[in-house]
Order: structure tokens, then sequence, then C-alpha cells
């Protein structure tokens, strides 16, 4: 995981959210360009790449796209027939087969579209830019070539992805040849770069520092993982980042919501039951917290023949995360038999358990009321600690994803630089005089607020019946902006923890990463990653 703690910040105005910002820039910079300080032919033509069709779909519905003047939306890829008489908006990615693709579309006897106005989704590279230059024909039909530096998919109003789903098999697995993990890499830094870009951030990196065991011990590939990626691969330095930094009715809706609602919470309630989640939940955070162990697990699992076997393997993974030493050997095989785990479950199991302990600490508890040896305590291994000074407002909702804690000791200064050095260190000079060295720099101005927003929009830049327009509009006046990139796949969670350190920090927390994963998600990986060599479960941390 890398964290980016944002050099701007917003010092007056309202407050744009980052999915906000990344939707007016496609509807109203992208789709209303302008030709001689005129806008061009009332209707046009969209021509999108596979990838860059999720980049539009998860920020405009098409009927928005449609009030924009765009009749038709189309695939590059695919034939297409002629409409001489429409211009056309491309949105496309800075490759070759697409540049050839564009070229072929704008030259011949019978060009498909009368203009061309070419919006690429990252940097394009000097080569392609001369093969453009060198088509005279296409040249003429070009009234508009540009970098808009957007290419990644908004999850949400505080996250993204960068679409490497394969991400967490590219980096991890254990071949000698690391192509694949560079190129894995270099996609993924530079389309977070595209993230910074388009928000017109540029921010101080800290990033997951790789630790050796010894001065003989030689450090990993996977241990650089984080190091490479803050480095951008070397393809986007920080110099490049630089440069592309620029009532009756209403009452009835509230009752069927309500009974929506009642009957969510049944359904919910009756699985709860009906696979026994609450003790298995209640066993899985005890596990966590240091205040259950391996006996417990086996008195479960020999009293318990309700939950299924997804639950025992997330059980069982959970153990060995926290235990991996007493999977070795005939312990581990007997723990797998208990819990009848398949041939692919136990690969599961082993391959999580290389990946190495999590970060757990001793927690003493005692043994019982009365016990022969009076002064001894029995220590647990803790892989949380519950958090002082916070409410639990439900019974199963202790545990907590480490990402929060963690953004909590950089907004505070407090992280430590030997675990999380910083790629692009301030100079003191930054700080003011009330500032501590750890403490993030203020700039003089704000460079947040956007050039492109048109008149005609509301002020918060969505149509009236927007949705995301009403959960944006409570994002006014935030501190510096905090980036958090986690490589491998991030959850539903962890997302949800960068929405509260929003309110709480009154700093707009962004989560990106390669892919979102979900149980299932995570459970397959953990049964495809090759188990022959060990890695360390702290190369997928942050």
């Amino acid at each position: 995981m890398s964290f980016s703690d944002s050099g701007s910040y917003s010092n007056g105005g309202d407050h744009k959210s980052f999915r906000q910002i990344t939707r007016e820039r496609l509807l109203y910079e992208m789709l209303m360009p302008e030709k001689n300080g005129t806008p061009i032919s009332v209707w046009k033509v969209l021509i999108l790449d596979k990838f860059t069709v999720k980049v539009m779909s998860s920020v405009a519905k098409m009927s928005e796209i449609s009030q924009q003047g765009i009749s038709l939306a189309e695939v590059i890829t695919r034939q297409r027939q002629p409409m001489t008489s429409f211009d056309a908006i491309y949105f496309i990615q800075p490759t070759e087969s697409n540049v050839n693709a564009f070229l072929s579309d704008m030259t011949g006897k019978s060009p498909l579209y009368k203009k061309a106005f070419v919006f690429f989704s990252s940097p394009v590279s000097r080569s392609l830019v001369t093969l453009i230059r060198k088509d005279m024909r296409a040249m003429k039909r070009i009234s508009a070539l540009k970098e808009m530096n957007l290419e990644y998919i908004s999850m949400d109003i505080q996250g993204f992805v960068t679409n490497n789903e394969n991400a967490l098999e590219d980096l991890y697995s254990d071949e000698e040849n690391h192509q694949r993990a560079d190129y894995c890499l270099n996609v993924v830094a530079k389309r977070i770069a595209t993230v910074l870009a388009s928000l017109k951030e540029y921010p101080f990196v800290r990033y997951r520092g790789a630790k050796a065991l010894d001065a003989t011990t030689m450090t990993t590939y996977r241990e650089l993982i984080p190091t490479k990626l803050a480095a951008d691969s070397g393809d986007i330095s920080s110099k490049d980042l630089k440069k592309v930094v620029h009532a009756l009715p209403q009452y009835s809706e509230q009752i069927d919501k309500l009974s929506l609602h009642v009957e969510i919470a049944r359904t919910i309630n009756s699985t709860i039951m009906e696979q026994g989640l609450r003790e298995l939940g209640k066993l899985e955070q005890d596990l966590v917290f240091g205040d259950a162990g391996r006996k417990d697990v086996i008195k479960f699992l020999s009293t318990n023949n309700v939950i299924n076997q997804e639950s025992k393997l997330r059980l069982m993974m959970i153990l060995a995360a926290i235990y991996p030493k007493k999977f070795e050997g005939e312990k581990g095989r007997k723990m797998m038999e208990l819990a009848k785990l398949s041939g692919d479950d136990v690969v599961a199991v082993n391959n999580l358990r290389l990946l190495g302990p999590v970060h757990t600490e001793s927690k003493r508890s005692t043994t019982g009321s009365f016990s022969l040896k009076f002064d001894v305590l029995k220590k647990k291994r803790a892989a949380r600690k519950d958090r002082v000074g916070e409410t639990q407002t439900w019974q199963l909702s202790r545990f907590y994803p480490i990402v929060e804690e963690l953004v909590e000791k950089l907004n505070k200064g407090h992280l430590p630089k030997q675990d999380y050095p910083c790629m692009n260190e301030p100079k003191p000079t930054f700080y003011s005089a009330s500032q501590s060295p750890s403490a993030s720099p203020v700039l003089p101005h704000s460079r947040r607020t956007p050039t492109w927003a048109r008149r005609h929009l509301s002020e918060d830049g969505y149509f009236s019946d927007s949705v995301l327009g009403r959960a944006s509009s409570g994002f006014k006046k935030k501190g510096q902006r905090i980036f958090v990139f986690i490589v491998g796949g991030a959850t539903r969670s962890e997302l949800r923890v960068c929405h509260k350190l929003t309110e709480k920090l009154d700093r707009e927390v962004i989560l990106g990463s390669s892919s979102f994963l979900d149980p299932q998600t995570f459970l397959t990986k953990m049964k495809q990653i090759n188990e022959e060599e060990e890695i360390s479960l702290d190369d997928i941390d942050i």
C-alpha cells in the first residue's frame, strides 16, 4: 500500500469530490470542446475503446452523455458505418492499435467522420505522436489532440481502481522472470499518475519500505514492490508528474423504503441464524484480537455442524495467518482434516500461511480464577488492538482494517519513517513555524478550483436529480487530501474506512487499488497463487 499526502488543499471555496471532478472533466471538458472559440457541431459521435468505456460508464449515464450532444457511442475496434456529417470525439488509450484504427477512420476517399477531436486517456509516447503527424490526410481532419489523464475507473465518490484484476498473481508469483510484474507496476503507476493529474495534485509519497532480516539477507523482488510503485517504476517520475499536473407521494415512497429495509433485515437475520454466523463471527474477531486461540477453534469445529465449507475455510485462513507455525506438519494436517477441507482449500490455507504472519502483539489474559502457577499469565497473539475511545455500535464490529490505523498515524505525523519512508521528502522551508517536520506542508494557494466548469451547471456540477450530486454535497472546504493505494486488491471495508476518516479528519481520503476484492474472489486467488516460494504478507501491505 502506498500513501500520498497531498501538497495542495482547499484554501477557500467549495470542495469538489474526487468523483465529481472526474465526471465534470469527462462531460464538460471533453464532450463539449470548442473550435476557434465556438462549440463544435450539435450532434457528435463518441468513439471509445474497451477500457475507456469502463471509465466513462463509471461516472455518467448514457442519458447524461446524450445531453452533451452525443448521438451515438461506439467501440473503436468494431466495424462502423460512415457518418460524414458528424464530428467524432475519440476517448481512447494511447496504444498503437488505437492510433492506427483512428488514422484509418480519418483517411482514404471516404473518411468515417467530418472532423476528429482526439482525447487520450494517458500521456502519449513520442513515437505515436510522430505516427499521427506523418499522416497529413488525417492531420487535416484533426481539430483537437489532447491528453486527458483519465485512465482509472471511479468506484465511489472517494474510490477508484486501476483495473489490474490480475495484479496479485502478476506481482506475487514465484517466476524468476519479473517482466510481467514490471509491466503491471508500470501500468498501475501510470494510472495513479492520471488520478493525481486530474485532481491537479502533486503529493508527497509514503510507501512500505523493504526490510531485510540482516546484512546477509537479500531483499526480494516482492519486498521492493511498494518501493518500485512509489518511484512509478522509472516510466513516470516525479518530474513527469509535475508536468502532467495542470406529501403523499413522498410518504408512500418512505413506506416502500421502510418495507424494503425490514425485508432485507429479516432475510439477513434468517441467514445469520441458519448458518450460525453469529458464533462464527465472534470467534473470528476473538482470534484477531487475541481473545481466542487454536483450542477454541478445535472446540468450535467439533461441536458446530451448521457452518458451510467456505466459512470453515475462512476460519482456517485466519488461524493460519495469526499462528502459521501451528499449521506446519502433523498439527496443520489434523486441523484441516477436522475442518474437512478440500484439496483446493488446503492450498489456499497453505498459501496464506506462506504469505507470512500478520503483525501481532502478545496479549495477556488470566487462565482462570485459580491456577497452580499463581503468577503465570497466558499469552495470546493479537493481530488488532481494541481502539480506545470508540464505541461499538454492533456486537460483531470490533474488527477494523489496518488502513484505518495507518491513515490516522499519517494524519498526526506519527507514521514511522523507517517502515514508511517518503519518496519525495519535503524541504524544511516548506513548513511554517508552527508545524512539526512530520506534518504535511501547506501551500499558499489552492490548485483545486477547476477551470473547466460551465455556467449552465448547478452549484455542485450535477443535474438536479443526480444522486452523485446529493452524495457529494458535504465536501466543503476540506483539508489536504490523502491518497492510499493498495497493490493486489482492496476491500469494501477499507473503502468504508476512508469515508469514515474523511469526516473524522476533515480531509478527503481517496482509496485506490489494482482491483476490488470480495471474499469469494480473494479465496479463489489464494488457491491460484503458486506456493513453491515463500512470500511475505507485508509485501501486500501498505
